[in-house]
């Protein structure tokens, strides 16, 4: 049986997979304060819990990334669903901070690596005028598994017999059942008996043929790329930024604003719907821009400048008494961050051919994981001495506005070395010169 849509049904089950990856990761900011209770924990061994989720991320991310070009897709959305939810659920057994940090490094291992998959699927499915859309998507799901995880959390975490550890129990479980549909609906578009002639055309000629997939290029090639230092870069100074965000402002509302399990239920998701909402419009909006005659590179790069500058927005949060206005001058700058974010991971589609994209995604993905482990880290020993969350936001408030000018800067003329038009062998697509990808 023919499926219509088939890419957008793919596109769909990368969203609830990104849900999932996200609620499970942003549980641990809403169950902080009954955990550092329960083990006694202080603002710098927090940190240490938080960053070894980030340092197996590292890890996880340039591996995976890696290993995801070379095991295809299918196979490797899989494996990361597997390894991270089994892990998400293990934390129900912790009886000690070393066991929790054991878990948040496994999860941390499993995660990353969804990442590379699910960009390289929509590569693999999407021509670039399209592709940020379906990113987007998929980013708008990561922040709405971070909507979500307030609410669920403190719901669980108030139920009799359950607390903080079934809450880990339950959504961990959630992703076995997503994997049986990920089996049945995806193979690459050459190999697929029930993509339909409609998706044929729009894929490309190639797709009716057996057509070999090119090799990845090696790890060397890609590093010695002039946009390789720039992503690595502004992904080092951004990631750090949200992930202070994501693991923080949990804490922050509940013991800076005084937020019960009550308010945290009625207000904190808020920053993260907005988040939702940034990563649908930073895809679209780039997107209309290509369409209306844009080239890609500065379409891209020209949203993620006024992005950025929305981020400190946060810092103005933090000075605000009221703790509504707070939260609606931080809900600002989340849009911010994931609308920037939807064009960012874009540009990696943009700059680099579909064979290879998952393994550009792991170096950058590593390197902002870094980036935020030093952060973190940095942040829990200023919590600890000043007792204030300033440092916290003027992080957030900051290192946008730099990776935008960096960006701007680094990739000026790119539009220059646009190849001719070429046929990419992995999705089947005819790659015009306004729309392929970027080599030097």
């Amino acid at each position: 049986m023919k499926i219509p849509c088939l890419r957008w049904w793919i596109a769909s089950l990368l969203v609830a997979a990104s849900v999932l990856n996200y609620l499970d990761r942003a549980a641990l900011g809403f169950a902080a304060t009954q955990i550092k209770a329960e083990f006694h924990l202080t603002e710098t061994q927090y940190a240490s819990i938080v960053s070894a989720f980030l340092a197996a991320y590292t890890i996880s991310y340039l591996v995976g990334g890696i290993l995801v070009d070379r095991l295809g897709t299918r196979r490797s959305v899989v494996i990361t669903v597997t390894l991270w939810s089994a892990a998400n659920m293990a934390h129900a057994l912790s009886q000690s901070a070393v066991e929790l940090m054991l878990f948040r490094f496994l999860l941390g291992l499993g995660e990353a690596a969804f990442y590379p998959a699910a960009m390289r699927a929509c590569a693999e499915w999407f021509l670039p005028r399209d592709r940020s859309k379906p990113i987007g998507l998929f980013l708008g799901g990561a922040s709405f598994g971070a909507v979500i995880a307030p609410v669920l959390m403190a719901w669980m975490m108030e139920m009799p017999n359950v607390g903080w550890r079934g809450a880990f129990a339950v959504t961990g479980a959630a992703g076995f059942l997503l994997l049986p549909f990920w089996l049945f609906m995806f193979r690459l578009p050459n190999r697929h008996s029930r993509i339909t002639q409609v998706e044929r055309e729009y894929l490309g000629e190639t797709l009716a043929g057996d057509v070999k997939p090119e090799r990845p290029w090696p790890l060397r090639k890609l590093l010695g790329l002039r946009q390789t230092a720039v992503l690595i870069t502004a992904r080092s100074l951004t990631d750090a930024s949200w992930y202070v965000l994501l693991f923080w402002l949990g804490k922050y509302f509940r013991e800076s604003r005084g937020f019960d399990n009550a308010q945290v239920m009625l207000w904190l998701w808020i920053p993260y719907a907005t988040a939702d909402l940034g990563a649908l419009a930073g895809g679209w909006i780039s997107s209309a821009r290509i369409r209306s005659g844009s080239s890609v590179v500065s379409a891209r790069t020209g949203c993620m400048v006024a992005f950025a500058l929305l981020l400190p927005f946060s810092l103005l949060g933090f000075l605000m008494p009221a703790p509504l206005a707070a939260l609606a001058l931080i809900s600002v700058a989340t849009f911010g961050h994931m609308a920037w974010g939807t064009n960012s991971l874009t540009l990696h589609t943009d700059l680099y051919p579909a064979h290879s994209v998952g393994t550009m995604m792991g170096v950058t993905g590593a390197a902002g994981a870094l980036a935020g482990i030093a952060v973190q880290l940095a942040l829990g020993q200023a919590l600890d001495l000043t007792h204030s969350y300033l440092a916290v936001f003027i992080t957030t408030a900051c290192l946008h506005p730099l990776a935008a000018i960096i960006i701007r800067l680094g990739l000026r003329g790119m539009e220059a070395r646009e190849e001719e038009p070429r046929l990419d062998l992995v999705a089947g697509e005819h790659l015009r010169a306004q729309g392929g990808p970027i080599v030097p």
